[in-house]
Parts: C-alpha cells; sequence; structure tokens
C-alpha cells in the first residue's frame, strides 16, 4: 500500500505528486502517484489538487488564476500511473471564468488526441472549475459574527505542540493511520480533552503537511485539504478494543472500510498567501452516516483564525475488498460506472 518511500515513513510531496505537464491548449497531463492511494485508488483530495494545478496553469496566462469554487463528481476508481486532463472552455469571461475538466485515464494514447478517438470512456472524475483574479474582487463586505458551533476548540501553541507539549492539543494516531501510510502524508493534531458539548460526529483538527520539502499549504493544496479528514469521523464509531464490552453504535475494530467520494464541493473565501501557510484548522461534521452513505461539512481555517473554505462530501461506506475488486481485469476497464 503506497509507494516504498512511505512505507519506509518518509512521507510523500504533495507539489510533486501533483505536477501537471501542458500536452497542448486544452489538455494535460499528470502522473498519480501511489504514495497518496488507498491501497490500490488514489485519494480523491489528491486527485481534486491536481484539478486545482490544471486551472492555475490554464488560467493564470489569461489573468484568472485562483480558484473560487469547484464541483467534483467521480464517477468511477481512479489508479496510479498516467492520466489526462480535458479542459473544456465553458464560459471565458473578463473577470470569472468556468472549465469543465475531465480526467481520463482509460484509452489513453501517446500524441495528440491523448484519448483514443474511438474510446467510450467518459472520464474517471469531472468537475466544473470557477476562476478568477482575486486581486480584483471589490464590493460590500460585512461582519457576520459566525463562529463554529457548538464550542471553538481550544488555544495552540505551535511551538510545543510537535514536542507533544502542548497542554491541549496531540497528535492524532489512530487504527486507520496504522493501516494506511497514505495517511502518513499529514499531521493531524486533535484536543487532548474532547469537549462534552462536541457531538460524536463532529471533529476539531490542526493538520500540517509531513514532508518537509513541502513544508507549507498552497492554494492548489486545498483540494487535497478538502477531503482530510471525511472518513475520520466514520472512524470513530471504530470500537476502541479488541475485546467488549462496546458501544451499541460502533464497529468491529478489524473491520475494513474504504470512504470512496461521490461528488466534492470547495468554496475558497480567502486565498492563502503564494508562500503558503504551514498549519491549518478543521472543524469537520457529519449530520448523517446511513446504510453506507455519509455527508461531510469541512471548514477550514488558516492559523490566524481567518475562514479559507468550506467544503461539502457525499461519501460511501464499503467494504475494503471493493477497493481492488476487479483490477486488472476488462470489466474494471471499461468501468461502467461503478464505485
Amino acid at each position: 500500500m503506497g509507494s516504498s518511500l512511505t512505507e519506509l515513513g518518509i512521507p510523500a510531496s504533495l507539489q510533486h505528486a501533483s505536477t501537471v505537464r501542458r500536452l497542448d491548449d486544452t489538455t494535460y497531463e499528470a502522473n498519480l502517484n501511489p504514495a497518496f492511494c488507498v491501497i490500490a485508488v488514489p485519494n480523491g483530495g489528491y486527485v481534486a489538487s491536481i484539478f486545482l494545478q490544471v486551472a492555475k496553469a490554464h488560467m493564470t496566462p489569461r489573468g484568472q488564476p485562483d480558484t473560487i469554487a469547484v464541483h467534483w463528481q467521480f464517477l468511477s476508481r481512479t489508479s496510479h500511473g498516467r492520466g489526462v486532463l480535458k479542459v473544456d472552455e465553458v464560459k471565458m469571461g473578463r473577470a470569472m471564468s468556468v472549465l469543465h475538466i475531465t480526467l481520463h485515464q482509460v484509452d489513453l494514447v501517446p500524441s495528440h488526441p491523448w484519448v483514443a478517438p474511438e474510446s467510450r470512456d467518459r472520464g474517471q472524475v469531472v468537475a466544473y472549475v470557477t476562476n478568477r483574479n482575486m486581486d480584483d474582487e471589490a464590493g460590500v463586505s460585512f461582519q457576520t459574527g459566525w463562529t463554529v458551533q457548538p464550542s471553538p476548540p481550544p488555544p495552540i501553541d505551535f511551538s510545543k505542540v510537535r514536542l507533544g507539549q502542548d497542554p491541549h492539543w496531540a497528535r492524532m494516531q489512530t487504527f486507520l493511520m496504522r493501516q494506511l501510510p497514505m495517511l502518513h502524508n499529514l499531521e493531524y493534531y486533535v484536543p487532548r480533552a474532547a469537549k462534552p458539548l462536541l457531538p460524536a460526529a463532529t471533529m476539531d483538527l490542526w493538520i500540517r503537511l509531513a514532508n518537509e520539502a513541502d513544508g507549507r499549504f498552497v492554494a492548489t493544496s486545498l483540494g487535497y485539504v478538502a477531503d482530510a479528514a471525511a472518513p475520520l469521523i466514520v472512524e470513530n464509531y471504530r470500537q476502541p478494543r479488541s475485546d467488549g464490552p462496546f458501544p451499541a453504535d460502533s464497529f468491529p475494530r478489524n473491520k475494513g472500510f474504504w470512504f470512496p467520494t461521490v461528488s466534492m464541493g470547495l468554496d475558497v473565501r480567502k486565498r492563502l498567501p503564494p508562500e503558503g501557510v504551514e498549519w491549518l484548522r478543521l472543524r469537520i461534521a457529519t449530520k448523517a452516516i446511513l446504510n453506507g452513505r455519509y455527508d461531510a461539512e469541512q471548514v477550514v481555517f488558516d492559523d490566524k483564525g481567518d475562514l479559507i473554505a468550506t467544503c461539502h462530501h457525499v461519501a460511501m461506506v464499503v467494504d475494503v475488498a471493493r477497493n481492488t475488486a476487479g483490477r486488472g481485469q476488462a470489466a474494471d476497464r471499461s468501468h461502467k460506472g461503478k464505485i
């Protein structure tokens, strides 16, 4: 699971792994890195960051480098290796533009048109991406008084938390993290004491990139951040021990689940600085986990407490065996829209 570097405990670089290369005026190429795979399938947030790289590369020459809103639809499983991203310029405006981007990994060819003309494949992931130049934004601004409810999290001392010396926050280590090397690419920190008013399906987290070469979250990292914590909500219901007694709402400790994203939305409210930020704070919550499907709402703050982005998910909870089922078979290569 994951790349050899990750298996050796060396976190992978998100910036390096999400690099894209321009093939022609509307086509880009990426190499999906196995270090960001959940077993056999690339993490949805990692794939989303590749889309943001494409949007930035495509729109920066047009003076609209900043993605402000995205909706992704995950049509079928992706895989590590080559991917071709096709850009359809749906609306090219003076102030704001909309792109339709499709990731293809089936029936690829080495030269133009990059996807075989006879292919019936519609792509594995699609997105509508809205870009503009956030420096040009102007208009009314009002203080709303909004804050996360219930109960904002405790303060953090960044100089102490990585040493395990912060009185309020500690490094998170879970069963899922021990099983999936991909999760080692982020450091997660959680409150030492759970607040009594915080529901079980709500979490506060601080995160940072574990790869020291990356160092900081930049604008294109927000796709990855958007999907950084959704499965952890369901993991709160894993039995804490291998022997009972168990909470009524729980699942066996050794049960393996996969959490494929069906759709994901990202709304960027404030641009991250060009040099990036080391730390981001997340508040994530779900309203219902029902019949193998759940929602997740994630709010992202910077280290100053400013709202950076909001994210919304629809995701599934399925047996982990479905992650690798049919790999390498003709039926899977056609995908047929199956998760």
